[in-house]
């Protein structure tokens, strides 16, 4: 009974860890946002590789390697050591930030991931400004009017 106990918990925690590796935010366009990814410190004898991916609506590719962040609006906070590794982005747009990003661990030479945690970036866009139509509808007092609200644009689309 104990050894059962101690699987199920063990099942139970691994299962909450791996349940906080996968976050959503919403930033709005033009602000800043942090992207933060936290993971078992790593001592100086481990060499490990660290990487931001980011897969939006142009496909995937690489945000950050190491401390080199390939665009120049983000910014890596490297400190492994500490267990942190997270991407700063300054004017977010988007065309370029709206979608998944993805961090990276993984072990030097071998390959092996270490860690991963993935986040959902929704940068909110205003829709148009609303629109009534008929644009000037006339009522007679007695009879039903049928007025349309619409608007387009706008992230996340409006409903």
């Amino acid at each position: 009974m104990k050894f059962r106990l101690i699987v199920w918990l063990s099942t139970l925690v691994i299962g909450l860890v791996n349940a906080r590796e996968r976050e959503s935010l919403d930033v709005l366009e033009g602000e800043e946002v942090l992207l933060q990814c936290r993971f078992a410190p790593v001592s100086a004898e481990t060499s490990v590789t660290l990487y931001w991916i980011r897969n939006n609506r142009d496909g995937s590719d690489n945000a950050a390697i190491e401390a080199t962040s390939l665009d120049s609006n983000y910014r890596v906070e490297r400190f492994p050591s500490m267990g942190r590794y997270d991407l700063k982005i300054k004017n977010t747009t988007y065309n370029r930030d709206n979608g998944n990003f993805k961090c990276m661990v993984k072990e030097a030479g071998t390959g092996k991931t270490v860690h991963t945690k993935s986040i959902g970036l929704t940068v909110l866009l205003k829709p148009s400004p609303p629109k009534i139509s008929p644009p000037a509808p006339v009522a007679t007092e007695g009879k039903p009017i049928n007025l349309t609200c619409s608007s387009s644009g706008g992230s996340p689309p409006p409903q």
